[in-house]
C-alpha cells in the first residue's frame, strides 16, 4: 500500500510561478486519502522555506518538513560529515545558508570540499571561481545535474550548466549527486518517517530523473504530462 507520495515540483507542480492545472487538486485528494505528500525538488538555489512560502502562495498548504531540497541535503551532508574548508559555487540565497549553519566557508585555493548548486546568476567570474575550487578539492559534491527546468517562459538551463561547465575544464568527476535521480532524498525520507521502498511513490515529469531515482530505490513511479489530474487514470490506485 501507497503511504507516501513524493512528488516533484518544477514541471509536475509548477512551471515557474504558474500552479500546473490541477496539482492543488490531486494533492488534495491524496492528503485526504491519509496519503503523505513531500515535495522533492532538485531545486538547489533557494532553502526549503522559500520553496514552501511559494507553494503556500498557490494556494497549497506547505510546511518546511514537507520540503525536501537538494540543497537542503548538501547542508545535512556538510553538517552531517563536519566538512571543512567548504568552498560552495551556488546561489547568495544558499551561500547564507551555509553561512547560517556554521559550514567552514573557505576561499576557492583553499578548498578541500566543492559543493556545486544552482545559481541563475552564474558567470565567468563564478566559473573562474568553481574551477579554482576543483582543481584543489578532495571532494566534489553536487546537487545535481539536471540539464534543463521548466518555467512559464521557457525551459532554462539548469544546475548541469553549472557542473559540466566546472567539470569539463578541470577534467575532474564528481564524488557524490545529493539530488535526483541519486537515491539520497529517498533515503532521507525513508529513515525520517519510516518508509518501505515499496510504500512510496515518486511522482514526476522527468523519466531520467524522477523516474529513474524510483527506480533506482525500488520504488513504484508515475509519470505525468501536463495536467496532474492524469493521475486519475493511473494503474497505480493511491
Amino acid at each position: 500500500m501507497i503511504k507516501s507520495v513524493i512528488l516533484d515540483l518544477d514541471g509536475t507542480v509548477y512551471e515557474g510561478s504558474r500552479l500546473i492545472n490541477g496539482a492543488d487538486i490531486a494533492i488534495a485528494e491524496m492528503r485526504d486519502k491519509g496519503i503523505k505528500v513531500i515535495f522533492c525538488t532538485n531545486n538547489s538555489s533557494r532553502p526549503v522555506i522559500d520553496i514552501s512560502n511559494k507553494l503556500n502562495s498557490m494556494g497549497i498548504d506547505c510546511n518546511e518538513e514537507d520540503v525536501v531540497s537538494s540543497a537542503f541535503l548538501a547542508i545535512r551532508y556538510a553538517v552531517d560529515n563536519r566538512l571543512e574548508k567548504v568552498y560552495f559555487c551556488g546561489s547568495d540565497r544558499m551561500k547564507d545558508e551555509f553561512m547560517r549553519n556554521d559550514i567552514d566557508l573557505c576561499k576557492p585555493e583553499e578548498c578541500r570540499n566543492l559543493i556545486i548548486g544552482m545559481d541563475t546568476e552564474y558567470d565567468y567570474k563564478k566559473m573562474t571561481y568553481g574551477v579554482r575550487a576543483a582543481l584543489k578539492a578532495k571532494n566534489i559534491i553536487i546537487c545535481n545535474e539536471d540539464r534543463l527546468y521548466p518555467t512559464e517562459d521557457g525551459m532554462m538551463p539548469g544546475c548541469g550548466a553549472m557542473v559540466s561547465s566546472i567539470l569539463s575544464v578541470t577534467q575532474k568527476k564528481y564524488d557524490i549527486i545529493l539530488g535526483k535521480p541519486g537515491t539520497a532524498m529517498m533515503s532521507f525520507i525513508s529513515k525520517k518517517y519510516g518508509f518501505r521502498p515499496e510504500e512510496m511513490m515518486v511522482i514526476g515529469d522527468t523519466e531520467t530523473s524522477d523516474v529513474a531515482m524510483a527506480n533506482a530505490y525500488g520504488s513504484p513511479s508515475l509519470l505525468v504530462g501536463k495536467d496532474i489530474r492524469s493521475l486519475a487514470d493511473s494503474p497505480h490506485k493511491l
